[in-house]
């Protein structure tokens, strides 16, 4: 009667043998000795209780079964079931625990099945495990890896996505904001301010997924085989980004920060930080696979008061991530504001917008919760603030830094008051597109940066000018799609890239 162990050590072993290429046995054994550990004290605690071997060890497997099933249950289903399937487990547990404890019989051959159940996964997992273990693919660049490893000296690499910031010039002509002096200020640090910078896409997931594979979304789905995407394969596109493996093969430790937002989740940094907290992130994939990602990963924290504090917690903590990893590092960070929800006055005073907490923007926000202008008055609030909690951030990272770092500042899209969700004839793709890229390049001068540089070109600078990387730049091009279908591409670059003349 060995199935409540194999049920429990299955989970941990099977996503060991899917990510074996980026996680150690080291920090496996930890996680399935808790778990193994935790489901025979259950066990035993059952029969001490029930006294009935069969019936405990049931009872433990049932509930292994369904709290680790709920997310391989919904990446098979339509994203519209999510709601009903963050419950569903539990809606399944209490007629089964009833079934089990009402059976009149001596449960042999429920007990037989489980056990065949069970050594059936053990041999899927362990398999896994071992098929990891014969080799992988990668997904190319090969030639790169080979032109920069070895190199001596490394930067510390931040990336700070500002979510929503907007480009100098359309936050001039929308919202009627002079952003010069933040500019200069990150000017006179050394940054360059990309003049007709604008993003690929005018979704984060989409932005995410693209950027940090240095492809365009539709050639990675192809790539990928992935023929009828969805949300969450532009979140494995993100988290699973040549970037990271190329960075990883080089020595450097990936450090992210938790954002609250599922679409720049770094589930599998090599230190991710959560909200006051600190776990591995193999630990994190695990347990991301389970309801408890409904309870911690709800979209924001659900009250305006614990939003205001993750931000700050971000703001605050950046700059130390030396502290929490080795370098070379690459920092990551996506930080909500600018974008709504407008939480914060100029001078950081608290604002709890009315219509209860969301997030949302364009089109399903105005005309709905707030008018046009409001929303510009609000958002230039709020960017007010965070203009100078940057600034603050920026001053620490320097200063802290004992070589001159690699430092992104970047919107992954631009300002949205003007979109339109589910319409690319009523969006204006001037300001929706026209976001800021700020960087801190070391020793890269003005013409080695393409003044319409876009997130898909970024790291291929980077590589080139740090690594010796040996990548030429794709064609700038902005693509809209709507809220219910971001996969579908419509190539708007033409009217991107006017100027935001009103």
């Amino acid at each position: 009667m060995i199935h409540p162990i194999l049920f429990a050590a299955h989970p941990t072993l099977f996503l060991y043998g899917q990510n074996a290429d980026q996680v150690g046995f080291g920090e496996v054994w930890p996680t399935l000795l808790r778990i193994v550990a935790g489901a025979a004290a259950a066990w035993a605690a059952l029969f001490i209780f029930g006294r009935n071997i069969r019936r405990s060890a049931l009872l433990v497997s049932a509930f292994l079964v369904l709290f680790f099933s709920q997310a391989h249950v919904a990446n098979v289903l339509p994203s519209n079931w999510e709601p009903i399937l963050r419950y569903a487990w539990l809606v399944l547990l209490v007629p089964t625990t009833v079934m089990i404890l009402r059976s009149k019989s001596d449960l042999a051959g429920l007990t037989r099945g489980a056990n065949v159940a069970a050594l059936l996964l053990a041999v899927m997992s362990l398999s896994s495990v071992a098929w990891a273990h014969l080799g992988t693919g990668s997904i190319g660049f090969d030639s790169l890896r080979r032109t920069i490893q070895g190199k001596p000296e490394h930067p510390d690499v931040y990336v700070i996505v500002l979510d929503a910031y907007g480009r100098s010039d359309v936050l001039q002509n929308y919202y009627d904001f002079d952003n010069q002096e933040f500019l200069s200020y990150l000017e006179d640090e050394g940054f360059r301010i990309v003049q007709r910078s604008r993003s690929n896409y005018a979704q984060t997931a989409l932005t995410m997924a693209s950027m940090f594979n240095m492809q365009y979304v539709s050639p990675l789905l192809r790539h990928h085989g992935i023929g009828r995407p969805n949300r969450n394969h532009l979140g494995d596109l993100f988290r699973s980004g040549v970037v990271f493996d190329e960075l990883r093969a080089n020595g450097y430790n990936i450090v992210a920060f938790s954002s609250g937002l599922k679409p720049s989740e770094l589930e599998t940094a090599d230190v991710y930080i959560r909200f006051g907290t600190k776990i591995s992130r193999f630990e994190s994939m695990l347990f991301d696979n389970t309801p408890i990602v409904n309870l911690r990963l709800q979209h924001v924290a659900g009250n305006y008061d614990t939003y205001r504090s993750r931000i700050e917690y971000l703001f605050e903590n950046i700059p130390r991530a030396p502290e929490m990893g080795t370098s070379p590092m690459m920092v990551f960070a996506h930080i909500e504001p600018p974008h709504p929800p407008f939480v914060f006055g100029p001078n950081g005073e608290a604002r709890n917008p009315r219509g209860g907490f969301s997030d949302r923007d364009g089109d399903m926000l105005i005309g709905k919760w707030t008018t046009h202008e409001k929303y510009v008055a609000a958002y230039a609030d709020q960017l007010t603030y965070v203009n100078k909690r940057v600034q603050e951030l920026v001053d620490q990272i320097l200063q802290n830094a004992k070589r001159p770092p690699v430092i992104i500042l970047m919107g992954d899209h631009g300002p949205r008051s003007r979109l339109a969700w589910q319409s690319e004839a009523d969006t204006d793709h001037r300001e929706v597109f026209g976001n800021l890229m700020a960087l801190h390049l070391p020793g890269v001068g003005n013409a080695k940066i393409h003044p319409s540089l876009t997130p898909v070109n970024l790291f291929r600078l980077v590589f080139r000018e740090y690594f010796g990387g040996e990548l030429e730049d794709l064609d700038n091009r902005s693509y809209y799609s709507t809220a219910k279908a971001p996969t579908e591409m419509i190539d708007v670059t033409d009217r991107a890239q006017a100027p935001p003349d009103l």
